[in-house]
């Protein structure tokens, strides 16, 4: 090889050590400005989510519907300063009353978009079944105290697809406000109460009265036997009146039936998936209404003073994806107490194929008025879906898949004793 070709050859190779570096230099520039992108758009996303605000743009209306029985509804607003669309889930929102936890409201999923985001909160509050509470709106000329407090959970996805992160929101909507009860209620209520203070004193004097009487019947040898009828007559006669008195407080309030041995009852109320399933006390009916009082703590049922030789119809309702499903159960209390009751509901589980067997990524998956989008896997979960309705039947459900500006529709089937409440759609695409 010549000189010339030599050196020829040599400065081609510098050439194309040199190219290599500008390429290498812009391949890597890119990568970072790409990488810094994601991180930035993250943070945008993350930002956003935490200045979601929850106020009241409405002042709450309360309805009374029956005796010492009211509707409450509430009028919250989520408002998204940004301009990011969140799908947020589980939506807790629990009720105070003269600051006791009463119940709470519980929605599967709602759609936060940018702007304000009206929603309504509806429940059903008896005082009559909050003894203490009813006490003390009555020592207060019927003023009772109302507070809401919950959570939103918003799971985050890169670039609306990717699910990251899950950020918590805290819904203290609505400082304590106080409401009047309806004078209609009132005075009924301060009439039984002080019933059944009158009944309590009455029975404190007849059990000292048959203490006396205990007592005379021990002295018969050391008294005149005139004088010890005589004292005996007076106050039988005494415990005569004040039985009387009693049979009719008993007819007034109806609480001097005759009482059975009670117990106190607790059960777990789970999906069929054996998930928990947060209710409250307006889901539950009992019959015969014999028992003291009904409590709801997150998926806890405690029912107090239940007669343990009854047979009870506890009956569990819950409305969901426009859907009203539930379940009777018929047991004595002794059979109830730590048991589980499985509502008919489940999580379905859909994954969107195209013509070849591949995921399609964002399809956008409606059921009833509740739509989510695919994930990588062609996925879409929706949770706490009623699999039969009130009487046991299979219910269908119409779905609807919308990708790339093409509307598939299809019809499910579900049913408490289906294999599987999992579905593949393979569409016509491309």
């Amino acid at each position: 090889m010549s000189t010339d070709s030599l050196w020829y050859e040599v400065e081609r190779i510098k050439g194309w050590i040199r190219r290599r570096r500008i390429i290498s230099a812009i391949k890597y520039t890119i990568y970072a400005i790409l990488i810094i992108g994601i991180i930035l758009h993250f943070y945008h996303i993350y930002e956003a989510s935490q200045s979601i605000q929850v106020t009241m743009h409405r002042t709450p209306i309360i309805e009374r519907t029956g005796f010492m029985a009211y509707k409450i509804t509430a009028y919250p607003n989520i408002l998204n300063p940004s301009d990011v669309s969140f799908e947020a889930k589980n939506i807790y929102v629990k009720i105070f009353v003269n600051g006791y936890y009463v119940g709470e409201t519980f929605k599967p999923y709602l759609k936060i978009n940018p702007g304000q985001n009206p929603e309504t909160i509806t429940f059903e509050l008896n005082l009559r079944d909050l003894p203490q509470i009813a006490k003390e709106s009555l020592a207060s000329n019927g003023i009772i105290r109302i507070a809401f407090s919950g959570i939103i959970t918003i799971p985050l996805k890169a670039f609306g697809i990717i699910p990251w992160q899950e950020v918590t929101v805290p819904l203290d909507i609505l400082p304590e406000q106080e409401f009047q009860v309806s004078q209609e209620d009132i005075s009924p209520l301060k009439l039984e109460l002080s019933l059944v203070g009158q009944l309590h004193n009455i029975s404190s004097e007849v059990e000292l009265l048959k203490d006396n009487l205990q007592l005379l019947e021990e002295r018969i040898e050391t008294l005149e036997i005139e004088e010890i009828k005589s004292e005996i007559r007076s106050l039988r006669e005494k415990i005569t009146h004040i039985s009387g008195i009693l049979d009719i407080i008993g007819e007034r309030t109806g609480i001097l039936e005759e009482r059975k041995e009670t117990i106190d009852v607790t059960f777990e109320v789970r999906d069929l998936l054996d998930y928990a399933l947060t209710i409250s006390a307006g889901h539950i009916s009992i019959s015969p209404p014999y028992y003291e009082s009904i409590s709801v703590k997150e998926n806890q049922v405690t029912i107090s003073g239940m007669k343990k030789d009854t047979i009870y119809a506890i009956s569990i309702e819950y409305t969901s994806y426009n859907v009203k499903t539930g379940i009777t159960i018929t047991a004595y209390p002794e059979e109830l107490d730590g048991s589980v009751i499985r509502l008919p509901l489940a999580d379905l589980e859909i994954q969107i194929l195209d013509r070849y067997y591949l995921p399609l990524w964002g399809a956008i998956v409606r059921i009833g008025d509740v739509e989510a989008r695919t994930d990588i896997d062609g996925k879409v979960k929706f949770y706490f879906v009623p699999v039969e309705d009130k009487t046991g039947a299979p219910i269908t459900y119409h779905v609807e898949i919308e990708y790339a500006g093409q509307l598939f529709e299809t019809d499910i089937t579900v049913s408490r004793d289906s294999d599987t409440w999992a579905w593949i759609f393979r569409l016509d695409y491309p």
